[in-house]
């Protein structure tokens, strides 16, 4: 199924059989379409078109009055549904209906579809591998500069971490028509991988365990200084050749900040999923309560919270005297201003006293479970142990999203924007946000002898509208396997970002990974990206389909969180727990399914999001 609607078609004086697919050949509206029929369509149908978020009837073409069951088309709408999220991508089922019982008969892709997303494989071989869209950090179509950034960022970061920690699989990142995808492959013989993915988490235990002391005394002093350089560099005021050089300098700068991410991540992702591991096994409790001993730790999203009360409190307290391509606040002031607003709208506790109540709870249960542990000398020693090392470096999981990716995009968007304002006055640019339409190569190409460029870019704007014309499917390539929730420090895909629940009942429940126990009731609001931030207003629910540091701000604002993709250690997981704030994540199509302002109760414990207006 393909968007939001699927479809049901229905033959009169027909055995019971159906043919259903989650997405009209027609058409590539959000919908399921089935017909009630003999798959050789010797038979004229009756046709039903679905909606996928809440399984409703959308329309119906019947020569003589229905001939299913209004229940029995949400039946096959649903298996429809289900069979395309396990499938990765859109999906024509054939079922049958006996004495009340629904059977599937056959399922297989939608091949027609295949030319709505071509892809060309630069290696015959990666179309053997399963591609997973990253609907985690990047939403839609990606410009040429932007995909260099993944590139160069996270998928040089990755090389760089498994070539030090030596993992048994191959980790890429690659765009396709704009879409950014992951991969995942094998290095040993299936025999052997149990073994060398034993050997890499131990050495990731290991690097767990001074990962805080790098970071604080090696790499934030590295990227502060690394940050500077980029705001230091004026290629305005350079040589042709001078200018291309320094071109290569920002994007070495680049590549070195994201190798310190994959680094410190592979560490506090690995202790944080330790730790859980370790509560469950020696303790007894749930994963909930082992993740919230470290809660209200991470001191760099706290004092960003304390940070935005301050300037609300002095907005509060005066007057005015008279009536990547994403930029930061400091680009865009009103970005700031939207912040400070969400806060002025606020009230409940101040942050000093949230974070008390915070580690209060943490306290306890650490005390509980110590006080479980305290006949058994060995087990409590290694409790003692992991919770140390969780403690010191777990709060990393989402202080480094602040400190690299949030810092090092503000810098790099700052810096791309000189050498393009460079290139506009040398006339290769008519405008500077044109540089984000070539690749790297290009722009040093262009600093080094300037030419006209806007025969290229002309053709870039095609493509980009020819990509955001197309339908992307969830996966590529080899058919993937059924989604489950892996280790939140899987050698394999970046599972604990990008997890997504399949749903069985989406028109009453959505579920969802727990993330920050609580259950607490609210109208959904939808927001879709942060210039949408505007809409959330006092006990609403946020959702959205993923987050960062930067939505803080709308985090403590709203009541509880609810988010299409991630697992217990994403990082809306993560600043949820940070905060207090209920939250539930990897629903896979709450935006697509709840309306805005439609009243909902999130339960972060259970993981479930239930309709109540169903």
């Amino acid at each position: 199924m393909r968007s939001s609607s699927a479809g049901v078609r229905s033959l009169r004086n027909a055995p019971p059989r159906t043919v259903a697919n989650a997405v009209s050949p027609r058409h590539r509206a959000s919908r399921c379409w089935c017909s009630y029929a003999i798959a050789s369509g010797a038979i004229t149908p009756d046709s039903y078109t679905v909606r996928k978020s809440d399984l409703g009837i959308a329309s119906r073409s019947c020569a003589d009055g229905a001939a299913l069951p209004d229940g029995d088309i949400a039946a096959i709408a649903r298996l429809a549904v289900q069979l395309e999220t396990v499938m990765g991508r859109p999906v024509d089922i054939e079922c049958a209906l006996r004495d009340g019982e629904l059977h599937l008969l056959q399922c297989r892709p939608i091949t027609t579809l295949a030319d709505e997303f071509p892809v060309e494989w630069s290696d015959p071989e990666d179309a053997k591998l399963t591609w997973r869209r990253d609907d985690a950090h990047h939403t839609g179509v990606r410009t040429p500069l932007a995909i260099e950034y993944t590139r160069q960022g996270a998928g040089y970061g990755v090389r760089k971490r498994d070539e030090a920690l030596g993992p048994p699989v191959l980790v890429r990142f690659e765009a396709f028509n704009g879409r950014m995808f992951n991969s995942s492959k094998s290095l040993r013989p299936p025999e052997e991988m149990e073994r060398y993915q034993r050997e890499a988490f131990a050495r990731r235990r290991r690097l767990a365990r001074h990962i805080r002391k790098d970071w604080d005394e090696r790499y934030l002093p590295e990227l502060d200084a690394l940050y500077d350089r980029m705001r230091a560099l004026t290629p305005e005021r350079v040589s042709r050749d001078e200018a291309a050089r320094a071109w290569d300098d920002l994007w070495r700068g680049h590549r070195r900040a994201w190798t310190i991410h994959m680094l410190v991540t592979a560490g506090s992702y690995t202790v944080m999923d330790e730790l859980r591991e370790t509560y469950e096994e020696l303790v007894g409790g749930p994963a909930s309560d082992a993740y919230a001993l470290t809660q209200g730790l991470a001191g760099t999203l706290q004092r960003m919270e304390q940070d935005f009360e301050a300037l609300a409190d002095a907005a509060r307290r005066s007057q005015s005297a008279e009536g990547l391509g994403a930029p930061s606040w400091s680009d865009d002031p009103s970005l700031l201003v939207g912040a400070i607003a969400q806060r002025l709208a606020r009230t409940g506790e101040h942050p000093a006293k949230r974070l008390a109540q915070l580690r209060s709870t943490a306290d306890a249960i650490a005390r509980s479970a110590r006080e479980r542990l305290a006949g058994r000398p060995e087990d409590l020693a290694r409790f003692e142990e992991v919770l140390a090392a969780a403690e010191s470096a777990g709060p990393l999981t989402e202080e480094h999203n602040y400190w690299i990716d949030r810092r090092n995009q503000a810098q790099m968007n700052r810096a791309i924007r000189r050498f393009a304002a460079r290139l506009v006055a040398e006339g290769a640019l008519a405008d500077t946000e044109e540089v984000f339409l070539l690749y790297v190569p290009e722009i040093r190409e262009a600093l080094r002898e300037p030419r006209d460029l806007s025969s290229l870019i002309a053709s870039r704007r095609e493509e980009q509208r020819r990509w955001k014309s197309m339908v992307s499917p969830e996966t590529i390539g080899a058919p993937a396997p059924p989604a489950t929730i892996a280790s939140g420090t899987s050698l394999v895909a970046m599972s604990h970002l990008q997890f997504k629940q399949r749903q069985d009942d989406p028109a009453r429940t959505l579920r969802g990974v727990g993330a920050s126990a609580g259950v607490v009731r609210g109208p959904a609001r939808l927001i879709r990206d942060l210039a949408e931030s505007g809409k959330l207003r006092r006990g609403d629910v946020l959702v959205c389909q993923a987050s960062n540091v930067s939505w803080i701000p709308l985090f403590v604002s709203a009541i509880a969180v609810v988010t299409e993709v991630g697992g217990a250690l994403s990082h809306a997981a993560v600043v949820a727990r940070e905060f207090g704030v209920p939250c539930v994540v990897g629903t896979a199509i709450a935006l697509s399914t709840l309306t805005d302002g439609e009243l909902i109760e999130v339960d972060g414990s259970a993981g479930l999001v239930r309709r109540l207006g169903a």
